[in-house]
């Protein structure tokens, strides 16, 4: 995948249909349309590192900012990963891994020795396969709808409308997001106000 997309790709992409929360059908070029937008793909609603991803960039970025959430599973888990992450940004799901397979997104396993990116600082190995475990337990009737485990994802900052993109990170393996501080620069997002 290159590092832009054209705005040929961004046309094809953006006719694509995605689900809300409510099982809503909606296009995904529409999240886009009207202002630049960071995309995050995410790989499964039960992945564990890409919940304190979103965690991290929901406690950092101000909820005005134009992010946009995509998970691989079921729509039905949408209102679950909210609550779980405090997530202020829209989350929808792409069942059908369309998206992912439009931006030639992998299933795939870690490699040994990945580094450990600074998303995942506060926490140890252990207590992120932990974390997803329980959840998966205390969830049960969902995990089946959390997506592939194997799926891995990105984020692309897209828009307004069919431009091309002007950022474009494909994960190589699950831990791979791109650092929240990068994405800040590269999508121009603004930092939470702090609470007086």
């Amino acid at each position: 995948m290159s590092t832009s997309l054209t705005e040929q790709e961004v046309t094809s992409l953006g006719a694509l249909s995605v689900f809300d929360q409510s099982g809503s059908k909606v296009k995904l070029g529409s999240v886009w349309e009207q202002e630049k937008t960071l995309v995050v793909w995410i790989r499964h609603f039960f992945c564990g590192y890409c919940k304190m991803y979103i965690t991290e960039l929901s406690e950092t970025i101000d909820p005005k900012s134009k992010v946009v959430v995509i998970g691989c599973g079921s729509w039905e888990a949408i209102k679950f990963y909210k609550e779980e992450t405090k997530c202020p940004f829209p989350i929808f799901a792409d069942p059908s891994v369309a998206s992912f397979k439009a931006l030639k997104m992998t299933t795939q396993l870690d490699p040994k020795g990945a580094p450990r990116p600074e998303y995942l600082a506060k926490t140890s190995p252990f207590s992120s396969i932990a974390g997803s475990i329980w959840s998966s337990l205390t969830h049960l009737g969902l995990v089946t709808k959390g997506g592939d485990f194997r799926q891995n994802g990105g984020e692309l900052v897209l828009g307004p409308g069919n431009a091309s993109s002007t950022f474009v990170h494909i994960m190589k393996h699950s831990t791979d997001h791109t650092e929240i501080e990068d994405l800040i620069k590269v999508a121009q997002l603004q930092l939470k106000p702090i609470a007086a």
